[in-house]
């Protein structure tokens, strides 16, 4: 009689049938709350807490900052037809400008 393929691979693991049923079981279980996942990202609550405070302290300086700077920049005027002649009317030709 032939073996599946199945049993041909578990024939050299005794014990890996019970191994892959534990795994099955682990990943079939239910989801983990909300909650619990939270708890476990921050778990190492050190590195996260210490990472938390600098983005905090970085975003409240650029927030200071810029609410010093919002008003201080004055509009940029638009040049005028009659503004570019006057600009333009004392421009010469470069002695060495072959194109005109």
């Amino acid at each position: 009689m032939k073996k599946k393929l199945r049993e041909w691979m578990l024939e050299g693991n005794g014990d890996a049938l019970t191994r892959l049923d534990a795994l099955r079981a682990r990943v079939l279980s239910p989801r983990p709350s909300a909650a619990e996942v939270l708890r476990a990202v921050f778990r190492p609550a050190g590195a996260w807490v210490a990472l938390a405070l600098a983005w905090l302290a970085l975003a409240i300086t650029a927030h200071v900052v810029n609410r010093g700077t919002s008003g201080a920049h004055a509009p940029v005027p638009s040049l005028t037809d009659a503004d570019l002649t006057l600009l333009l009317s004392n421009e010469s030709p470069a002695p060495l400008d072959h194109h005109s």
